[in-house]
């Protein structure tokens, strides 16, 4: 079924036993499902692969095969360790002691395994502790590189530096923590691996900077590695989690080639991502399609291609998912306004602006400058070509030279550019 209809089944079944107990039935499809899912995923994650090792362990051991036991307890923990598994790391090393205790309980030695505990104990604190810091809970202090030793601690500590360095807009130190951060997961191969997200996560957050601090060049680079990482990573393509990453990752990336007016590598690169999601096409995240259709957009009205600009617009206005991303939804419209200007469409840009307003209106979404742009097109829509120059100048002097869009805001549509060239050319 494409939607689940259980009065459908019934209608179907009537007659069968298993009808009049359905919700049993489920119940008993569902365990047999996930059973089938162990089976098959058992040696896909080193997690699972320490589970199946634990149960192992605790069979051994309750059937007196302390030998076997051992050498379970040694595979399993060997796996932990190299995973930085330190909660499945604990287990194990309570196993183990409750093996070393029942094979020579007038002569215990258990001071390295309890020293082990104890280390992992705390391990397990710093980076509860540095959790707590990220969430913005507890008063703890932030700890030095130096005290972090795992790599999940590096982990959380260069992302807690890196966002105290931005914020105190310290932008040489942030950038040096998170290259710092590549780096140390770089010399971690087997880690990445297992844990690719580590690596994408870490990527895109420098890729977001670069762009922001404008080094174009050092991203793309930083891109071109990104990908060949991913696509070399069979764990990183099985991940939902992983594929939004990389649409994050082609998202930057056209907002690169806007920004430097690299309109054909722009096109280029749009073609790729289209086929890209047609072969994701379930799995891509609407949120994520709503931003790369803008991209799209934005980038074939800057080639002055607008009829291909239109279709664009199009899949967003007509989507049924507006609620996800108002904040592209209205630029859509403003988008599709320049485009109806650009081809001339002035009959059916008045409508267009009526539906601005009431998108508007119904999400309540619009800021000073839209109103002050609706007025424009409403305005510019009715009057001869000869007025242009009067209106565009007008519009200047409320736009531009009064700074009136927020800098976040000209993230979406470089209004100032557009609004600069239109007065020139007037």
């Amino acid at each position: 079924m494409d939607s689940y209809s259980e009065s459908e089944i019934k209608k179907t079944f009537k007659g069968k036993k298993f009808v009049n107990q359905l919700h049993v039935t489920k119940i008993y499809l569902q365990e047999s499902i996930l059973k089938s899912l162990r089976s098959f995923h058992a040696a896909s994650s080193s997690s699972l692969i320490i589970k199946d090792l634990v149960k192992n362990i605790e069979i051994c051991f309750h059937k007196e095969l302390y030998n076997q036991c051992a050498l379970e307890i040694q595979k399993a923990e060997k796996i932990a360790i190299q995973a930085e598994d330190d909660i499945a790391l604990l287990e194990i090393l309570n196993w183990k002691r409750k093996l070393a205790q029942t094979k020579s309980p007038t002569n215990l030695n258990l001071k390295e395994i309890i020293v082990s505990q104890g280390a992992l104990l705390q391990r397990l604190n710093n980076v509860h502790v540095l959790w707590e810091l990220m969430a913005g809970i507890g008063g703890a202090k932030l700890p030095n590189k130096q005290s972090a030793h795992s790599l999940n601690e590096k982990v959380l500590l260069h992302h807690l530096i890196y966002r105290i360095e931005i914020q105190h807009g310290r932008n040489k130190e942030a950038k040096k923590c998170l290259d710092e951060l590549i780096g140390i997961l770089e010399r971690n191969p087997l880690r990445l691996k297992e844990e690719p997200g580590l690596y994408l996560t870490s990527v895109n957050n420098l890729l977001s900077f670069l762009v922001f601090t404008k080094n174009y060049n050092e991203a793309l680079d930083l891109l071109s590695k990104a990908k060949v990482f991913y696509e070399s990573s069979g764990r990183a393509k099985r991940s939902q989690s992983n594929f939004r990453q990389i649409l994050r990752m082609y998202n930057i990336e056209l907002e690169i080639y806007r920004d430097t007016e690299s309109l054909e590598a722009g096109i280029s690169l749009i073609t790729n991502i289209e086929n890209l999601i047609k072969k994701h096409s379930k799995t891509t995240p609407k949120e994520y399609q709503i931003s790369l259709w803008f991209q799209f957009g934005y980038m074939y009205f800057l080639k002055k291609d607008f009829k291909s600009s239109l279709r664009w617009i199009n899949e967003i206005m007509n989507s049924s998912f507006a609620t996800l991303r108002p904040d592209l939804h209205v630029q859509a419209h403003f988008l599709n306004l320049m485009v109806h200007f650009e081809l001339k469409n002035f009959f059916v840009m008045r409508y267009f602006v009526d539906s601005a307003k009431r998108f508007a209106k119904k999400n309540q979404s619009f800021k000073p400058h839209h109103k002050i742009l609706l007025d424009f097109f409403t305005k510019i829509s009715g009057v001869p070509e000869l007025e242009y120059r009067m209106l565009f100048g007008k519009l200047y002097d409320e736009i531009v030279t009064a700074n009136l869009i927020p800098l976040h805001d000209l993230d979406y549509i470089n209004w100032n550019k557009w609004i600069s060239a239109k007065v020139k050319r007037s």
